[in-house]
């Protein structure tokens, strides 16, 4: 909601920081909720779009998440 929120006036840059690693997405336009579309071994909670409408997969974990997955 937050990123649709801030990109009402046009697109903006979001870089995500984790202790070893940081990822950038130049022109974001968008954000969609698709956390409860799981078929097919998805796994994104969230669907960035930029300007060229190119969809970057977020999974958003907690600190103390597991690494590992729970498919069969």
């Amino acid at each position: 909601d937050y990123i649709n929120e801030v990109t009402k006036n046009g697109p903006v840059n979001i870089t995500f920081k984790a202790p070893n690693k940081e990822f950038e997405i130049f022109g974001c336009k968008s954000a969609k909720s698709v956390g409860t579309d799981t078929a097919g071994r998805k796994k994104a909670d969230v669907l960035i779009y930029d300007v060229n409408d190119r969809s970057y997969p977020i999974s958003i974990k907690k600190d103390d998440a597991e690494t590992w997955e729970s498919a069969p």
